[in-house]
């Protein structure tokens, strides 16, 4: 499978993906950072090497990121407290806007489908030993909707999700027939032979602890997997338009990049062996901003060279717009 197979700005076009999905409109909402920011009044340290060695990068809608001096970690030093970011998360208009509106678009969905059936693929999903399946943040449960129809409803499957939005989860009880859906992670109980965590921990105040609280429901077998994706902070979208790339918004507290993603997973995994890939190119869109154009003003921009090609940005160089890890122990 293609990395533009599930790319949806180079099928359709960046201005058509992002009004139809309605990312657009999203992230071009003029209150977008004002509920989030109003609840960061607490300093962290750096929520990977626990140092606090900063040096300020840039302000957007997500706050001031910065990058520690001694792991190179990219992060926002003021959060929340773990209580207003579960209310944010249960409540705030944009973590809202997406689960009822962008993850719930035929377009989005069909093209998620895909995505997520390369991710399992490469998981190992289709293992025949493999039967029980945790997704840690399922919001809406695409992910363990597409894992339950790579096993054909199989007897015996264990699909669990993990959501604390209220409305993403009870969408994924009615999209997931035999399904179990739970608020937190500490109300799971068992072990797995597949941990996601899908677009989860550049959301966490802890992104260390909470890898290993995933890492406990990892089944003690050869084969068992870990599989995380982040958005990547050396993606050449993020190097390109900085603070204007949407990555940087409210919620995205901890950026990683292939190295830092690295050694937060064998923080929480020792000695785990670590494969990784690159995906959505963010090709097209970075083509409209060097032709001084927003990133979503254009459908067909002007192509500008074989160094915008998106097997040789996400596969090649890891420089696509979010980076996916599988750690086997």
């Amino acid at each position: 499978m293609r990395v533009t197979d599930f790319e949806g700005s180079w099928l359709y076009g960046p201005k058509a993906f992002a009004e139809i999905t309605g990312r657009k409109k999203l992230w071009a909402g003029p209150s977008r950072a004002v509920d989030w920011l109003q609840t960061c009044s607490r300093r962290r340290s750096c929520p990977l090497c626990g140092e606090d060695a900063t040096r300020r990068l840039f302000a957007a809608p997500g706050g001031v990121y910065e990058r520690c001096g001694v792991c190179g970690m990219v992060y926002v030093p003021l959060v929340p407290t773990e209580a207003d970011l579960e209310q944010f998360y249960r409540s705030a208009p944009e973590p809202q806007q997406w689960a009822k509106v962008v993850q719930i678009n035929r377009i989005e969905n069909m093209l998620d489908r895909r995505k997520f059936w390369w991710a399992l693929d490469r998981a190992g999903w289709q293992d025949p030993r493999a039967g029980r399946l945790l997704d840690v943040g399922c919001s809406t449960g695409t992910l363990l909707s597409v894992a339950d129809a790579m096993k054909g409803s199989k007897p015996g499957l264990a699909l669990v999700g993990v959501e604390p939005n209220d409305s993403a989860r009870g969408t994924a009880q009615e999209f997931v027939s035999g399904g179990t859906f739970l608020r937190r992670l500490d109300l799971v109980d068992g072990y797995f032979d597949l941990v996601s965590l899908w677009e989860v921990v550049e959301h966490v105040l802890d992104p260390v602890q909470m890898l290993r609280d995933a890492v406990a429901h990892l089944a003690r077998h050869r084969g068992a997997t870990l599989m995380v994706c982040v958005p990547n902070i050396n993606s050449l979208a993020a190097r390109l338009l900085h603070e204007s790339a949407p990555m940087f918004g409210p919620g995205h507290v901890n950026m990683f990049s292939p190295d830092t993603l690295r050694s937060a997973i064998l923080e929480a995994l020792p000695g785990a062996k670590i494969t990784m890939t690159s995906i959505i190119s963010w090709s097209k869109e970075i083509r409209n901003w060097m032709n001084l154009t927003g990133p979503f003003e254009e459908n067909d921009p002007q192509d500008m060279g074989e160094e915008f090609d998106p097997e040789a940005i996400c596969k090649e160089n890891l420089e696509g717009y979010k980076l996916v890890a599988w750690a086997r122990a």
